[in-house]
């Protein structure tokens, strides 16, 4: 069976440096995506210019969606992303979270109909963040791991044979490295928006997923990303409605 089409979508959030890394390791994954999409939660213009010269040497599709910065609305530009998506199979990935050079290939050998995957990430620490991303990847996280600066080792590496486990809850689910099918992302009506940043909102839509009849598939050993250090920032939660659809476009919805 042919692998499905495959829409990379990139959150970001005014952290254009960070996204500049993400993109360059998406440039140099052993299997490219079909098409990518930036969501872009109320960045400056910079982020727009580093993608603009990122896509013009990029042989597939890609899109930088923005909207207005007005308090935590991750999941609005999530869903309007998904929105543009012709592919049938949907990966999400965080704009401070570099890819490993497999990424790509390795959540396309994952994809299951009936099922989502919860891949792995590895936590590099702050001093390491200053370089990891900028050179070869292997160098980066050769220097990382001497530094000891990298948190959750178990999953820097990409193993001989991964490790999946098919669920039917959500306990300790943890969200930042997401594949769903797009027919399954319409059935669950995209992600709730107004709850606050990344976990709740990736742990809401897997538990509509699971209550769908989705199967959670976690994976350790493949699709690995590394998150780049990030400072700590408060920040004040919408109010959650619930009742938020996925504004998908006519043509999408009969493709």
């Amino acid at each position: 069976m042919n692998p499905p089409r495959l829409a990379l979508i990139i959150h970001t959030a005014g952290q254009s440096e960070y996204l500049a890394r993400v993109l360059s390791a998406v440039a140099g994954q052993s299997r490219h995506p079909d098409e990518v999409i930036v969501a872009d939660d109320g960045s400056g213009e910079l982020t727009g210019k580093i993608f603009d010269r990122w896509q013009a040497a990029q042989p597939y599709r890609c899109e930088h969606l923005w909207q207005e910065r007005i308090g935590v609305r991750r999941a609005r530009i999530l869903n309007a992303a998904i929105a543009e998506v012709s592919a049938d199979y949907c990966v999400f990935l965080e704009g401070d979270t570099v890819p490993h050079p497999r990424y790509i290939e390795d959540h396309l050998g994952l994809a299951k109909q009936g099922h989502f995957v919860e891949a792995p990430r590895a936590a590099i620490g702050k001093i390491a963040t200053r370089f990891f991303g900028r050179e070869a990847f292997g160098r980066d996280r050769s220097r990382a791991l001497m530094a000891l600066q990298v948190r959750g080792v178990l999953h820097a590496f990409r193993w001989p044979s991964p490790r999946r486990r098919v669920r039917g809850d959500c306990e300790g689910f943890r969200g930042g490295n997401l594949a769903v099918w797009r027919a399954d992302l319409e059935r669950a009506n995209g992600f709730t928006e107004g709850l606050p940043q990344v976990g709740p909102v990736d742990a809401d839509l897997a538990a509509r997923l699971v209550s769908l009849g989705v199967k959670r598939l976690a994976v350790a050993g493949r699709a690995i990303g590394y998150q780049l250090w990030q400072s700590p920032v408060a920040a004040a939660p919408a109010p959650v409605d619930h009742g938020r659809a996925v504004r998908m476009r006519a043509e999408n919805a009969t493709r």
